[in-house]
């Protein structure tokens, strides 16, 4: 009854109120959805991401071991090369030097020993990177009464075995890490420490 006494007027603007009041009703429940929709989207994105920095990290932890792994191999296989080459090298020592009395008796002081050393460095010195003259040096310091054959082949031994420690050490041991061979490329004329007995070099 109260509606009825409105004038044409107020019933004219009492219409476009309502009419706003749908229109913001309206607004308002779309809102409300595209309010539901963003939530929906941020909870895929939120559990599709975690679940994507899960497989990088599955992916990176797999790469980091293989190629720790392969690097271990690298290793391995090199220092297998050097003992190889430690273990061979006096083959044909008593046939190179033939001629000489200290290749048929191994008690004779060797007469030559530029020679021999010459000889020693070709078949393994320079093979794994270590020096001649250090190597000679310390054959002199270990037998300054003079160098047998015999004598020849113990130092060869000790000084390769020490070298071998120093290039691959044990995890008390110092010497080259693992890091360091693989920024050398496992090339031991790139390394930055070089191996020596005397300390001469």
């Amino acid at each position: 009854s109260e509606l009825g006494s409105l004038t044409p007027s107020q019933n004219e603007t009492l219409t476009e109120i309502y009419g706003v009041l749908d229109g913001l009703s309206s607004e308002n429940d779309r809102l409300q959805s595209l309010n539901s929709n963003l939530v929906t989207i941020v909870s895929f994105l939120n559990d599709t991401s975690l679940g994507l920095d899960n497989s990088l990290q599955q992916i990176t932890g797999f790469l980091a071991d293989q190629i720790a792994a392969n690097k271990a191999l690298v290793s391995e296989s090199l220092e297998n090369t050097y003992r190889q080459r430690v273990q061979s090298w006096d083959c044909d020592y008593r046939d190179f030097f033939r001629g000489e009395s200290f290749a048929s008796d191994f008690n004779l002081v060797i007469t030559d020993l530029n020679s021999v050393v010459d000889y020693v460095d070709e078949r393994v010195l320079s093979e794994i990177c270590l020096d001649e003259a250090d190597f000679e040096r310390f054959l002199l310091e270990e037998y300054p009464e003079g160098v047998n054959s015999f004598r020849l082949i113990r130092g060869v031994s000790i000084y390769t075995t020490k070298a071998l420690d120093f290039f691959f050490p044990e995890a008390n041991e110092t010497g080259v890490t693992p890091e360091e061979w693989a920024e050398a490329s496992y090339d031991c004329q790139k390394l930055q420490a070089s191996f020596s007995l005397t300390g001469s070099i």
